[in-house]
């Protein structure tokens, strides 16, 4: 990763706020040693979901939440938006933006599946 596309420290696309250690918010959530910012929002395509058939859950359009390995709560974990769709992609998104999110009802997870 270069330094120009991540600087540090890193700054949520979605609240603004710089990297730090946060508490997840998610009840469910089991914190890791990551950095807290780590997460990106997309819209599902037709060729992400040729590349991943598994994804029942998802359909052109729909929009969804990926964290990535070095979220602190969501490393590796895949989120459906069930309720207030962001309007464009976002990364990075930060932890207690995702963990808002799913506190509220808008994100829902999706179990047994990992990133593509």
């Amino acid at each position: 990763m270069s330094a120009d596309r991540f600087p540090r420290p890193v700054v949520c696309a979605w609240c603004g706020n710089r990297h730090r250690a946060i508490v997840p918010i998610d009840p469910g959530a089991t914190p890791t040693q990551g950095d807290a910012c780590a997460a990106s929002v997309y819209q599902v395509t037709e060729e992400m979901l040729r590349r991943s058939p598994d994804l029942p859950e998802l359909a052109p359009g729909e929009w969804f939440a990926q964290g990535h390995y070095g979220s602190s709560a969501y490393d590796c974990r895949l989120f459906h938006f069930v309720r207030n769709p962001p309007t464009a992609p976002a990364d990075p998104v930060c932890d207690n933006c995702v963990g808002e999110r799913l506190v509220a009802g808008d994100l829902q997870p999706i179990e047994g599946h990992y990133p593509w």
